[in-house]
């Protein structure tokens, strides 16, 4: 696949539950779950999932595995670096 049809049409977003060709965006700030220990391993990184959107979401999940493909790298996680207004 060339660069701009991997753009929009690379691995990124096949598995969507509506059979989306993109995920959605997703709008929520908080994630659920049955048990506060649960949550403990999301926040440290021991199992999947999404605790807080400025940490991750789905929506930026997409977005690093979308690059991750286009560049042909490592999967890492992108990381939110406050700019001098948020401090």
């Amino acid at each position: 696949m060339k660069f701009n049809t991997k753009i929009l049409h690379g691995k990124a977003g096949r598995n969507t539950p509506d059979g989306g060709t993109l995920p959605g965006i997703s709008q929520v700030s908080a994630f659920s779950y049955d048990s506060a220990e649960h949550l403990e391993k999301v926040f440290g990184n021991k199992a999947p999932g999404f605790a807080y959107t400025r940490i991750g979401n789905p929506t930026v999940a997409a977005f690093e595995q979308r690059i991750n493909e286009l560049e042909g790298g490592v999967p890492v996680p992108l990381e939110w670096q406050p700019s001098p207004q948020h401090c």
